[in-house]
């Protein structure tokens, strides 16, 4: 039985969707901490793709949030939940592809 299983939600966030975005943050974490490690970087500022991605996870789960509230689904809750999708892969990769090319080019700053 689900924790929230006798609660009736007219739309909820997919379960992959918040694994993914754990997972992005996890990785952001884990590239901070390597940079640390072998660099002695103590500063690793956000891009412009994770500050978007940050607005469109608020947005998205502001939006799951009214639409329980206003009691029906949306096809608009499904827009949210790929875009999110793609903002997390992008802003993902984006931060990894940053990090290889810092570690590569030995640079110790952003």
């Amino acid at each position: 039985p689900s924790m929230l299983g006798e609660i009736d939600f007219a739309a909820r966030i997919p379960l992959w969707l918040t694994v993914l975005t754990i997972s992005r943050d996890v990785l952001i974490v884990a590239i901070s901490l390597l940079l640390y490690l072998t660099r002695s970087q103590t500063s690793f500022p956000p891009t412009i793709w994770g500050k978007v991605t940050t607005a469109g996870e608020f947005t998205t789960v502001s939006l799951f949030l009214l639409f329980n509230r206003l009691g029906y689904a949306s096809p608009l809750l499904d827009l949210c939940v790929w875009g999110t999708l793609a903002l997390i892969l992008l802003s993902g990769f984006h931060y990894l592809a940053r990090t290889i090319r810092w570690l590569s080019d030995g640079e110790t700053t952003p």
